[in-house]
C-alpha cells in the first residue's frame, strides 16, 4: 500500500528560457504519514524571479492560488482535505 512506502518525494524543474518568468525553479512535492492512519502532501515552489519579470515578482503572489485549486481537485479526486 501506499502507508507501506511512506515518506515519499517527487521533485521537478522548470527548465530556465528567454520567455520564463523565473530561474532556478524546483518544485517539491512530500507525502509523510499525519499519524492517525492518513497523509499529509506537502508542496513548496523555489524560484527566483527575473528582475525585468512583473509576471516574476508577482509569482508569489499568484502561485498559494493556483496551487490551492490544484489541491481542491486532488481531495475532491482522492478525498481527505486541505490544511
Amino acid at each position: 500500500s501506499l502507508h507501506d512506502a511512506l515518506p515519499i518525494s517527487y521533485a521537478y524543474t522548470i527548465l530556465d528560457g528567454e520567455d520564463a518568468v523565473a530561474t532556478q525553479h524546483l518544485g517539491v512535492f512530500t507525502i509523510e504519514e499525519d499519524g492517525g492512519g492518513g497523509s499529509i502532501l506537502s508542496w513548496r515552489q523555489y524560484f527566483e524571479p527575473k528582475p525585468w519579470s512583473l509576471k516574476g515578482h508577482m509569482m508569489p503572489f499568484i502561485m498559494p492560488g493556483i496551487m490551492e485549486r490544484a489541491l481542491d481537485n486532488l481531495t475532491e479526486d482522492l478525498g481527505g482535505s486541505v490544511l
